[in-house]
């Protein structure tokens, strides 16, 4: 069983060691998401993004960029990670 360390009530923060962990279980991110949780999810693969996420962010040196649907978030990440 992982331990998952609440951040917030009705949240957690998941490590990227711990979302590896849960790359191979999505079943406990869909049961999180049933109960309402919130899920902060940090990855640069767009798949995974527009997969696993109702929403995305994308931040630039620590700065929101844009917020909103994952497909147009990573879209324009990809864009900028082209150019």
């Amino acid at each position: 069983m992982i331990n998952y360390k609440n951040h917030a009530k009705g949240s957690t923060l998941l490590s990227r060691r711990r979302c590896r962990v849960l790359k191979k279980n999505k079943a406990k991110i869909k049961e999180f998401k049933e109960k309402g949780k919130t899920i902060i999810f940090v990855s640069h693969d767009p798949t995974s993004i527009m997969e696993m996420c109702d929403e995305a962010l994308y931040l630039d040196n620590g700065k929101i960029q844009i917020i909103g649907e994952p497909a147009m978030v990573a879209s324009a990440y990809q864009h900028i990670a082209d150019n």
